[in-house]
């Protein structure tokens, strides 16, 4: 035999199952099994140099590492330890198979199949939204560019290797005369053990709990050997992840493959620790690991994740030992890793130079206080709205992704919301018929806070096919629910899978908030679902009408209604929306109609601005007016990224408005407060709590709309003052201000095209209308200079608000990309720029825009009248 071949046939388990034995009875048989095997392993040899081949950066997966698992799991069992010729058979097979898959030879179909997959390009799409911040373009999702296109075959293979390891026995190759070749050349060997050596191979891949789910029973010998010869998936499947989880030796990182190999940064680490260990050898019924080198200080971070790995050694040894002697089965000789419970007990075994192990990661002592604070009121402020925008938000989340996966229309699918008090409690309760969760899902998503599921690589394999098909969640930060612990206790959670029946609906409850254990138990038959979705039921601790209560009112006679409040949560959801009023549902907002609902009905779903001396019907009006002047904002390719007319906001403190405040919408709910805008604009997040939003709309495309604003802007405000503000707002927005006047000059307003046809001096001054109105207020009979134009010289208003104390980066600046101020007074130096002929940079280049104090405006009575003024000269 080759030196390879010895490791296996010098092993414990090798010699007493498939070697030759002294006992001739049963020679032909272990002669059968031994040569298929021998076979077998020529072949997958082959296969597993295929495995560097494609992925380069792995450690070694080739023959050596598959004959070397015969050596470990010799040694984690233990020289006592008792299989049959057929067991040795399987379990030889299943590590054959087991890590075969990570090369494209062994997939079926190959390339061409595996980029057909749909996992395939949602592992594309995946890694051009994390490595470039955009979704790949058509082409680019079967060709992406060669960077990609490695990790994406990396990870592809990561996932689906073990899933293919299961179908590798029965997978046929051709030669060049049209025969048909297996892995197991032997008809009956194959069809008798194929798939149980499958599914043992795939099993690696599983946890202890489904390992033990799968394989409940034992299996009969053959026909043709002894009665006797019986296997035990379980035992075996036990004994393979145990030895590959536990191979970590040199041989899989040998130091002169990894000179000449090109080893990416990510793997580097991996192969350094490893390149380091011995092999390990058992004490006692601990698995000993030792180094034959010590580990330098910039190696650090490679011992640290040598510990890492022996951890999940030990813990596999001991959920494996658990398990079986719950089972009554053979436990192993092997049952824990030595020194892995405490750094420096480790580094007498896997050495350290020059540094110590000191155990001081970052922990967390008091989750519950932290997961109160971050995912409650210190990032979302005292808002009590916040529990029910997250459950919507969450809510819409799986509907989108079952409309995706299930092929449904955009009309599928609704949120329900109640609020209902059964004495003396107060319940609030939101329902979807989205996708539901599994048990995963449920426990180690939606309870592990700060981890998202719909950014997980565990999403591509929960739900394949979700992310190529363009989908999007508005959820990503792993946050959002844990604030349904600002306004409740006790949460209780109905979930079914869509792929799931009635019976399988779980529950998942909170008896004590974040301070107790959560329940997770079968719904009682009662509470089975009969459709898939999730049901999230809060009993809230505080009434909602009193101060800091969901519909509490500063402004008694506001009374609000938990109907009003959906709908200015959620303005332009893409789902349908419904609520219980009067004990019946009734449908608030419809799937998208935010783009085609009357005018009127949009605004009535903003927020209001404050201001007492407006009344209801006032605000009626505006809204009715206003609905005329509602457009859409479109980008280049034509999806609509907008709907809202231009308004006053701050722009003149002189102004009373009855406008509703814009909001940008995230997932449809509202986000950050826009004034000057009113209407809706579609956004992204820029923070956790995603209460300040950044449009999607270019500003290209906002500067279209801004300037058809501009014809639009007479028809809702009729005094020169509103329609100059309106204009403000225009030109932050970077659209031209058209026929809107943007300045006061000898008493009277005058537009861009006015000014730029007039004959000017060469020396001009803009005066900011708070000096006429505050500073200049109780002087009498001054005249201003004809050089004067009173217009908004300082002081931007800002449209995009954000929360209360976070504010929006977006539009940040005080200068247009001509460089001239945002403000009136830009508009109005670019028309003098005009008239006078000189370009926009000559101007730039003799003025410097910045407001100085003591400049002449006006006179009285022969006394010339200083202020704080900005002045500009025609340059020469």
């Amino acid at each position: 035999m080759s030196e390879f071949s010895a490791v296996v046939s010098n092993s414990h388990l090798w010699k007493s199952t498939l070697a030759s034995s002294a006992d001739v009875s049963d020679s032909a048989e272990r002669e059968r099994l031994r040569s298929s095997f021998l076979s077998f392993r020529e072949r997958a040899a082959h296969l597993a140099t295929e495995i560097r081949r494609d992925l380069p950066d792995l450690t070694v997966h080739d023959i050596t590492h598959l004959d070397a698992l015969w050596e470990i799991a010799s040694l984690i069992v233990g020289s006592a330890y008792v299989l049959t010729p057929t067991e040795g058979y399987v379990l030889g097979g299943a590590i054959l198979l087991h890590d075969l898959a990570m090369s494209i030879a062994a997939t079926p179909g190959a390339f061409d199949a595996i980029t057909q997959d749909m996992r395939w390009t949602d592992l594309v799409v995946a890694q051009y939204r994390e490595q470039l911040g955009r979704d790949p373009q058509p082409a680019e999702r079967h060709s992406p560019s060669e960077h990609i296109r490695k990790q994406v075959l990396f990870e592809f293979l990561r996932q689906t290797h073990a899933d293919n390891a299961e179908k590798l026995a029965f997978m046929s190759y051709k030669t060049s005369v049209a025969t048909q070749i297996f892995v197991i050349e032997d008809t009956e060997l194959r069809q008798t053990f194929g798939r149980i050596i499958g599914q043992i191979a795939h099993s690696h891949w599983w946890s202890i709990g489904q390992v033990e789910k799968q394989f409940s029973r034992i299996i009969g010998a053959p026909p043709w050997a002894p009665s006797y010869w019986t296997i035990d998936p379980l035992k075996l499947a036990c004994i393979l992840r145990a030895a590959d989880a536990a191979h970590l030796d040199s041989r899989r990182a040998p130091t002169f493959l990894r000179a000449i190999s090109r080893i990416g940064n990510a793997s580097e680490i991996h192969w350094t620790f490893q390149e380091k260990l011995n092999k390990p050898y058992l004490r006692d019924d601990a698995l000993v690991f030792t180094s034959g080198q010590s580990f330098s200080l910039p190696e650090a971070p490679a011992w640290w994740l040598c510990l890492e790995t022996l951890k999940m050694v030990d813990r596999e040894l001991r959920s494996i030992d658990a398990l079986l002697s719950d089972k009554g089965l053979p436990r192993f000789a092997a049952r824990r890793v030595a020194g892995v419970d405490v750094p420096d007990r480790l580094a007498t075994y896997v050495q350290t130079a020059d540094w110590l192990p000191i155990n001081a990661t970052v922990h967390i002592t008091d989750l519950p206080h932290i997961i109160r604070s971050i995912g409650g009121k210190e990032l979302y402020g005292e808002n009590p709205h916040v529990p029910l925008r997250e459950l919507i938000q969450n809510a819409s989340d799986a509907i989108r992704a079952r409309r995706l996966l299930e092929s449904r229309t955009e009309e599928f699918g609704e949120v329900r919301v109640s609020l209902q008090q059964e004495t003396p409690a107060w319940f609030l309760e939101v329902q979807d018929n989205g996708v539901g969760m599994s048990q995963l899902v449920l426990t180690e998503f939606l309870l592990d806070f700060g981890r998202s599921l719909w950014n997980s690589p565990q999403m591509q394999e929960e739900f394949p096919g979700l992310l190529s098909q363009g989908f999007t969640a508005t959820g990503k930060y792993g946050i959002g629910f844990f604030s349904v612990f600002m306004t409740s206790e006790r949460v209780k959670v109905v979930t079914r899978r869509a792929d799931a029946a009635a019976k399988d609906t779980l529950v998942l409850e909170f008896g004590a908030g974040l301070s107790g254990r959560p329940i997770l138990r079968p719904a009682a038959r009662h509470e089975q679902m009969r459709d898939a979705g999730t049901i999230v039921r809060l009993q809230l601790t505080r009434d909602p009408y009193e101060e800091g209560g969901l519909l509490h009112s500063s402004r008694p006679r506001l009374k609000k209604t938990i109907l009003d409040v959906c709908k200015q949560l959620a303005p332009a959801l893409d789902v349908n929306m419904l609520v219980l009023q009067d004990g019946s549902y009734k449908t608030v907002v419809k799937a998208n109609d935010w783009l085609t609902v009357a005018g009127d009905e949009l605004l009535s779903r903003l927020s209001e601005r404050v201001n007492d001396n407006v009344t209801a019907n006032d605000r009626g009006r505006f809204r009715r007016r206003a609905a005329s002047n509602l457009r859409q904002i479109k980008n280049d390719d034509g999806a609509v990224l907008g709907r809202a007319c231009i308004g006053i906001g701050h722009a003149d403190h002189n102004v009373r408005t009855a406008e509703p405040a814009g909001i940008v919408a995230i997932g449809g709910l509202a986000s950050s407060i826009v004034t000057g805008i009113c209407g809706v604009l579609l956004g992204r997040p820029t923070r956790a709590a995603r209460d300040v939003g950044e449009p999607l709309a270019s500003k290209a495309a906002l500067k279209r709309w801004a300037e058809e604003q501009a014809t639009l802007v007479p028809h809702l405000f009729g005094t020169p003052e509103e329609r100059a503000a309106c204009a403000q707002n225009i030109r932050i927005c970077g659209g031209d201000t058209g026929e809107l006047p943007i300045a006061q000059y000898r008493g009277d307003w005058v537009s861009a095209k006015q000014v730029q046809m007039m004959t000017h001096p060469n020396y001009i001054v803009f005066v900011d209308p708070f000096t006429i109105d505050f500073e200049l207020k109780h002087v009498d009979n001054y005249v201003l200079e004809d050089y004067v134009f009173v217009t908004r010289s300082s002081g931007l208003p800002g449209l995009f608000q954000g929360s209360w104390n976070h504010h929006s980066t977006w539009m940040r600046g005080s200068t247009a990309e001509n460089g001239l101020p945002l403000s009136l007074a830009g508009a109005v130096i670019e028309a003098i720029a005009k008239s006078w002929g000189v370009g926009v940079e000559d101007l730039r280049n003799s003025s410097d825009f910045n407001r100085e104090d003591d400049v002449r405006i006006a006179a009285r009575n022969g006394v010339e009248i200083k202020a704080r003024a900005l002045s500009i000269r025609r340059p020469r």
